[in-house]
């Protein structure tokens, strides 16, 4: 159920530039020409997304109908998420890798809104194991398997950088930021790698220790910052590619990591019996027959059929945007 966060994604991309506040419905301004939120809207609907390609906005309502229509079958049979799900599962992610504010960041997304996609998989997730037996022989088993790869995270940084060609422009990024300059503002003025200086430098995802395709003496000089510090210039040269300047900028830094048992058996339990549930329940089955049953009605044209059967179709309404 996760087809709609690759929209999330582009949406962020499309978006990327300085958003005003000039006019309730101007989401940007290019050089005095204005971006509307209407014609934002109309563009992520014509977009193409997954494979096979479709529609943007039919993926993310097709995602949202089956999300309400297990959110309800939960409720009927009584297994309704509880509070205490669903913050297991936020306590997780905060000692995740990078951290659950870096998660959010990068999608673009609140807490809140991130509790609400939690509630929909867990719904689900009750569902397939309402009634499955686990041993706790079963969940010790697994977790001796899985520890060193599941249950450990590796001692990480999260950096920033400002890369340049020549060695006089990576100076005068490193003078600017000494004299006081954001390094954010630097990166996005005077860094030449296109995938990064957008973010203020900030590279997606966490760097770890022999961590293949970055070159040693970056993640070494990564791993000397203290948090904030930025280094001095840094030459790369991979191949025989031309020489490059960096500039790097600890984020954030974290120890290594293993999850104790205790940590981590509950979450364990639940995903035996999930794999268990799925094959005694037939859960995709039982998933069709209620998108099947559901009385959906959908007031567009445009994605009317999504609502699936043909009971459903008759519900269905003509009225269009």
């Amino acid at each position: 159920m996760h087809k709609g966060h690759a929209l999330l994604v582009l949406a962020g991309l499309l978006v990327a530039t300085v958003l005003t506040g000039c006019g309730r419905n101007t989401l940007a301004v290019v050089n005095g020409e204005k971006i509307t939120k209407d014609e934002f809207y109309k563009k992520l609907e014509q977009m193409q997304v997954g494979n096979p390609p479709a529609p943007a906005g039919a993926v993310v309502l097709r995602q949202m109908i089956g999300e309400k229509v297990v959110e309800q079958m939960a409720k009927k049979r009584e297994v309704e998420p509880t509070d205490a799900q669903i913050q297991r599962k936020v306590d997780f992610e905060k000692k995740g890798e990078g951290g659950l504010q870096a998660k959010l960041q990068a999608r673009n997304i609140s807490l809140e809104d991130y509790k609400k996609e939690l509630y929909a998989q867990q719904a689900l997730v009750n569902i397939a194991t309402k009634g499955v037996k686990v041993t706790d022989e079963e969940v010790k088993e697994f977790y001796k398997q899985a520890k060193d790869t599941l249950y450990t995270r590796p001692e990480h940084v999260r950096i920033g950088v400002i890369i340049c060609k020549g060695k006089e422009k990576i100076d005068k990024a490193r003078e600017q930021i000494t004299s006081g300059t954001d390094f954010s503002t630097v990166a996005l003025n005077m860094s030449e790698d296109e995938l990064t200086k957008g973010l203020g430098g900030e590279v997606r995802g966490a760097v770890v220790r022999n961590m293949p395709g970055v070159p040693k003496n970056i993640i070494d000089t990564a791993f000397s910052l203290k948090i904030r510090e930025s280094s001095k210039p840094v030459q790369v040269k991979e191949g025989n590619g031309p020489a490059q300047w960096v500039i790097i900028k600890c984020l954030d830094k974290r120890p290594k990591l293993v999850y104790s048992f205790n940590e981590v058996k509950g979450q364990i339990r639940e995903g035996i019996a999930f794999n268990k549930g799925q094959k005694q329940k037939s859960l995709d089955k039982l998933l069709a027959k209620a998108q099947e049953d559901a009385k959906i009605k959908i007031n567009s044209d445009r994605y009317k059929a999504l609502a699936g059967s043909k009971k459903a179709k008759k519900k269905t309404g003509d009225k269009k945007d």
